[in-house]
Formats: C-alpha cells, sequence, structure tokens
C-alpha cells in the first residue's frame, strides 16, 4: 500500500515535464489551455503547435476551412493550406479570401494595392492569406522607418510565429535577472523586440553591493560575456566608454559583438566593457567561448547584457535587421517574479522578470 502510494504522489512530488507549444502566464506554464503552476514544473521544453493543429479534422464549412488554410500558410504548411483554400472554394465560390489566397483575384489584389495605406494593405493581406505580401509591404515600412510602430506590432506577431532554429545557451555563467522593460523601449524598435536586458542578482536577488554608485559595485559588471551558440562573428565594437551607473551614454555608443549562427541568425551582445572585446571579425567560436567582459557602455544607466537574435531582411539592396525569438537550454529557472521554482529549461523562450541559474561553459 505505501509503495503504490509513493508511486502515485512521485510526479506531483517531482514536478512535471512540459513538452509542446509552451506559453507563460503570471501563476505558471500553459499547455493546451491548462495551467500548471511554476512549482509544479521540472522541465520545459518548447516545440511548434503544427503538428498537433494541422492534424486535427477540420469543420466542413467554407470560413472553417479558410481559417484552417489560412492558419497552415502562416506556418509554411503551404500544400495543406491550398487543399483547405480549394475546399472553402467548392463550398463557397464566392468566398473573397479563398480565391485571393489561391491567386485567383491579382485585379482585386492590385486594386486595393492602389487604393489602401501600406498598414491597411497588410491588413487586407494578412486576413486573405497573402502571407508574402504582407510582409512585403511591413518590410517596406520597416526599411523607410525601423521605428514605426504600427508596422513594429505586426511584424512581431508575424515573427512569433517563426522562433530561431538555433537553440542557445544564455550568454552568461551565475544567477542572472532578465530586467522587466517598463519604458517599452525595445518595443519601439524592430530590431529589438524580443531583446532582455539581463543583470546578474545574487542569492537575494540584489544586482550590486554596498551604495551601487560604482562599476564595480554590480555584480554582473565585468563578468564574462559567452558565446551563445557556434558562429561567426560578424560585428564588433569596443571602444566607447563606460558610464558610471544611473548615467545613460548615446544610444549609438555601445560597445557590442554580433555573431551569426545558422540561416542568417544573428545573436547581439551589447553594452560590454571598453577594451574587453575578446574576438574580430571572422572569427569563429563556439558555444562558451567568452567574447567580452558585461559593461556600462552606451544607453546604459547599470552595468548588464543587452541581449537578443534577429535576422537581416533585404528590401531590394537595403537590409533590414528585424528581430526574431529565440529558445534558451542548459540552464535552470530558479524564480519568476516572486515565485521560487526549480525548471530545468531544455528549449525555452526566456521571459523579463526570470531569474535563470547558469552552469560555467564545459572546459
Amino acid at each position: 500500500m505505501r509503495i503504490a502510494l509513493a508511486l502515485a504522489l512521485a510526479p506531483a512530488l517531482l514536478g512535471q515535464h512540459l513538452v509542446g507549444p509552451l506559453t507563460y502566464a503570471k501563476g505558471g506554464v500553459v499547455l493546451a489551455g491548462r495551467t500548471t503552476p511554476w512549482q509544479a514544473v521540472a522541465s520545459i521544453e518548447e516545440r511548434s503547435d503544427v503538428t498537433d493543429q494541422a492534424d486535427k479534422p477540420p469543420v466542413d464549412t467554407a470560413a472553417a476551412r479558410f481559417a484552417l488554410g489560412r492558419w497552415c500558410r502562416e506556418r509554411g504548411l503551404e500544400e495543406l493550406a491550398a487543399q483547405h483554400f480549394a475546399r472553402a472554394l467548392e463550398l463557397d465560390a464566392a468566398h473573397e479570401g479563398a480565391r485571393c489566397a489561391l491567386g485567383r483575384a491579382p485585379d482585386l489584389v492590385a486594386r486595393q494595392r492602389h487604393d489602401l495605406a501600406p498598414l491597411q494593405f497588410a491588413d487586407w493581406c494578412r486576413d486573405r492569406a497573402l502571407v508574402d505580401e504582407q510582409w512585403a509591404t511591413l518590410v517596406a515600412l520597416l526599411a523607410k522607418d525601423p521605428y514605426d510602430r504600427g508596422a513594429i506590432a505586426r511584424c512581431k506577431a508575424v515573427q512569433e510565429r517563426h522562433p530561431g532554429e538555433t537553440l542557445l545557451r544564455p550568454p552568461f555563467a551565475g544567477r542572472w535577472l532578465g530586467l522587466v522593460d517598463g519604458t517599452g523601449h525595445h518595443q519601439a524598435k524592430c530590431f529589438a523586440f524580443f531583446a532582455i536586458d539581463f543583470a546578474m542578482v545574487d542569492a537575494d536577488g540584489q544586482r550590486h553591493r554596498g551604495t551601487g554608485k560604482a562599476l564595480t559595485d554590480w555584480y554582473g559588471f565585468d563578468q564574462p560575456v559567452l558565446a551563445a551558440a557556434d558562429g561567426v562573428v560578424t560585428g564588433v565594437e569596443a571602444g566607447f566608454d563606460d558610464e558610471p551607473p544611473g548615467t545613460a551614454g548615446a544610444f549609438d555608443a555601445a560597445n557590442y559583438v554580433e555573431i551569426e549562427h545558422r540561416d542568417g541568425e544573428c545573436t547581439d551582445y551589447a553594452h560590454v566593457r571598453k577594451g574587453s572585446v575578446t574576438v574580430k571579425v571572422g572569427d569563429r567560436v563556439k558555444a562558451g567561448d567568452v567574447i567580452a567582459r558585461v559593461g556600462n557602455s552606451g544607453a546604459s544607466g547599470l552595468p548588464h547584457l543587452h541581449f537578443t537574435m534577429d535576422t537581416t531582411v533585404w528590401v531590394g539592396t537595403e537590409g533590414v535587421v528585424i528581430g526574431r525569438p529565440y529558445r534558451f537550454g542548459g540552464c535552470r529557472l530558479v524564480q519568476v517574479d516572486a515565485t521560487p521554482c526549480a525548471i530545468e529549461l531544455r528549449a525555452a523562450r526566456p521571459q523579463e522578470g526570470w531569474v535563470l541559474e547558469c552552469p560555467p561553459p564545459a572546459k
């Protein structure tokens, strides 16, 4: 009896291993509409929702078939999308969305492109599953103005469906807090809307010793910055001064390293210490290699590491740098806001407010 009871309780005591299309809420991890409290989770492994959704039997109405076709096309399942659009037309020969999606209304598309403002046209295309036309319109707007808030919001929604293929290790060792972007400054730039600023903390969650008036008071200052994955260094700046805590320098005065990984995915490490960069453009690095040290250069009020992933999209001869979601593995999530936990991150999108505990790189 005791053995049977222990076995029955074991999964609850050990925590749940959550695998699949995960989202994160204040109370815990959400999978298939069910929220598991943070303290009941043992590990997290994010996986795409493509297979689960695409295999569900569709409701056989024109509206439902078109909606599923649009969902498939947005995730690159073009053959399935075409089947659903064709069925939508069989059920309703006048269905505008299905006609547009199958390329059977080119005059209508051309007219809307001419008559509508660019953002209106992007939304019109989105609602008719014209994914490529929507994306091209948004990228063209961001090529003109990377701070266009309307284009940024729509572009981010598209990118959230396409996380980077490169699984990253955290770019630091020790305990680090993802700072909450209270000003929303990351969301105002198309190249930074998935960026997180990380600050080192002690076991009590403090970021510095003493008064914090000196750079050396901060636990993160001069800590090693590590390559998050294998790649090639594509950008370096190392000559700007570090500002005193509480004093932000110029936006363009941040020292940084950029590394390109597979398929044009790049990671960026910014506000690093003056003179600390150990690599140069063209160098090949391995995950865990020391590439710089944490500083306080540029528009930074405290020693921290600004980290993000992005990719360059080309409009003619002009490249537009656009943020991309990324996943961390090989570390532990030990606190979410004020909630302690002990979760192995096998593959997870880091969030603001998370405290990560990261091992040193293997020698």
